[in-house]
C-alpha cells in the first residue's frame, strides 16, 4: 500500500484570533476535527506536526484536551503522530507529558532522531528554547537507506522572504546533499510554499488558519501520497477558515455611508461567487482595502471612523484599511504660507526613526504588511490641515 500522510504546521493552538474574536476555540476544534476526519477517511500512515502547534506553553487546558483527544482518536486507527517542537511550543517535558503517555505520539528531541517504519524513515528534531539559532542541517547527514526519507522540523530558509524570526536557519543548498527520495515537511513560514517538488520535495504547508489579519487567502494542510515512481502527490485540504481580501477604489464617493454600502455589496458579491465555485468557508472574515482620492472632509471622516472601529462594530468579521489619498496635496497646503508652509516643511523632513511610537503600535507595525510611512504622514498632515481650516 502506498505511503500516505498529512503534513501540517503552525496551528498556534490557543492564540486569540482578533479577526474571529468570538470563535477562537470553536475554530481550533473545527480544524482538529478536519485533520482527524481526513486522516481516518484516507487511512493514512502518520501525521507530521512541524512545530508551533501550540502558541505557547501556557495555553488554556481546553485546547490541550482537544489535542489529546485527537491523538487518542487517531491511535484507535493505528495512525501515528510525529511532532517537532518550534519556537512557540519548544520542548518542555511537563507540558508534553499527557501526550507522551499515548503510544502513537512520537516527539523529536533537541537533536536529530530517526524513527524507522515499514515504508519510511522519519527524521526530525525539536527546539529546546524559543530563540533556537542552531544550524541543524549544516553538519547532519542521515544514514543511507532504501526507504523513503521523511523529514519533519521547524526552520527558516534564508532564501525565502518572510517576516518570521531567523530560527534554526538553513539554506536551499543544504537540502541538496540529502537523497532524492526525500520529503521535507517544514514549519515556521505561515504562507504555504512549495519550494521544490519531485522525488525530493521541500514544502511549507503554511498556517492552516489565519493567525494575523495579513494572512489572507485559502488556508489548510497537505494530504501527501507517494506515487510508484517515488514522487509525491500533494492534495491541499482547506481548513474552512479564511480571510478574504478585497480592494475597492472609492474615488468619487461623497458621503461616508456610501462607503458602508459599497463594502457590504462587495462582501455579498464575494460570497455569492464563492457559492457558485466552491463551498463558502465555515469561518470567513474580510480584509477590505480602500483606495482612491477623497475630498478632505470625507477623508477626515473616514480616518476618524476607522480609528473608532466603526466598521468592526457594524459588520461582523470585517477589517478595513485606508489607502485613500486626499484631493488636497501637501504642495497646495504650502501655498498658504505661514503656519501651513511650516507644517509642510516639517512633513517633508520627518523620518520614521525620529517618531517615538507607542509600544502596542510598534508591535502592530512589526507584523503589518501594509504600513506606508509616507502615506501616514500624508494622512496626518491633511487631517491637521482640515482641522485648522475648520477652526478658522
Amino acid at each position: 500500500m502506498p505511503l500516505s500522510f498529512i503534513h501540517t504546521a503552525d496551528l498556534h493552538l490557543g492564540r486569540g484570533l482578533d479577526h474571529f474574536p468570538d470563535n477562537s476555540l470553536e475554530i481550533y476544534e473545527h480544524l482538529l476535527k478536519t485533520i482527524e476526519t481526513t486522516a481516518i477517511k484516507n487511512n493514512i500512515d502518520f501525521i507530521l506536526f512541524a512545530g508551533d502547534i501550540f502558541n505557547s506553553l501556557d495555553v488554556d487546558i481546553s485546547i490541550k484536551k482537544r489535542f489529546l483527544d485527537l491523538i487518542k482518536n487517531l491511535g484507535k486507527h493505528n495512525i501515528e503522530i510525529f511532532y517537532a517542537c518550534g519556537n512557540h511550543d519548544y520542548f518542555q517535558n511537563k507540558f508534553y507529558k499527557p501526550f507522551l503517555n499515548e503510544r502513537n505520539f512520537n516527539i523529536f528531541p533537541e537533536h536529530w532522531q530517526s524513527f524507522e517504519r515499514n515504508e519510511a524513515v522519519i527524521h526530525g528534531y525539536s527546539f529546546n528554547k524559543a530563540a533556537f539559532k542552531k544550524k541543524m542541517l549544516q553538519d547532519y547527514t542521515p544514514a543511507t537507506t532504501d526507504k523513503t526519507n521523511i523529514f519533519c522540523f521547524h526552520t527558516n530558509i534564508s532564501e525565502i522572504s518572510s517576516r518570521h524570526e531567523n530560527y534554526a536557519p538553513s539554506s536551499i543548498q543544504e537540502f541538496e546533499k540529502f537523497p532524492p527520495n526525500s520529503f521535507f515537511g517544514l514549519g515556521h513560514i505561515h504562507q504555504h510554499n512549495l519550494i521544490k517538488e519531485g522525488k525530493q520535495t521541500i514544502l511549507y504547508p503554511g498556517s492552516p488558519i489565519p493567525t494575523r489579519i495579513i494572512e489572507t487567502g485559502e488556508k489548510g494542510f497537505y494530504l501527501v501520497k507517494q506515487n510508484s515512481d517515488e514522487t509525491f502527490e500533494k492534495i491541499f485540504i482547506k481548513s474552512g477558515t479564511e480571510i478574504a481580501e478585497i480592494t475597492l477604489d472609492i474615488t468619487g464617493i461623497e458621503d461616508f455611508l456610501e462607503i458602508d454600502d459599497i463594502i457590504k455589496e462587495n462582501m455579498d458579491k464575494y460570497t455569492d461567487g464563492k457559492n457558485l465555485e466552491t463551498t463558502i468557508p465555515a469561518y470567513l472574515s474580510f480584509k477590505i482595502t480602500l483606495t482612491g482620492k477623497l475630498s478632505p472632509e470625507l477623508k477626515k471622516e473616514l480616518v476618524k471612523n476607522i480609528s473608532e472601529n466603526y466598521f468592526e462594530r457594524e459588520m461582523e468579521g470585517v477589517y478595513v484599511m485606508d489607502n485613500t489619498r486626499s484631493m488636497t496635496s501637501p504642495e497646495s497646503i504650502a501655498e498658504e504660507k505661514g503656519l501651513f508652509e511650516a507644517m509642510v516643511k516639517t512633513y517633508y523632513n520627518m523620518e520614521m526613526d525620529e517618531v517615538e511610537l507607542d509600544k502596542n503600535i510598534a508591535e502592530l507595525l512589526e507584523y503589518s504588511g501594509d504600513f506606508n510611512f509616507d502615506k501616514a504622514k500624508d494622512d496626518a498632515l491633511l487631517i491637521l490641515y482640515s482641522m485648522l481650516k475648520g477652526d478658522k
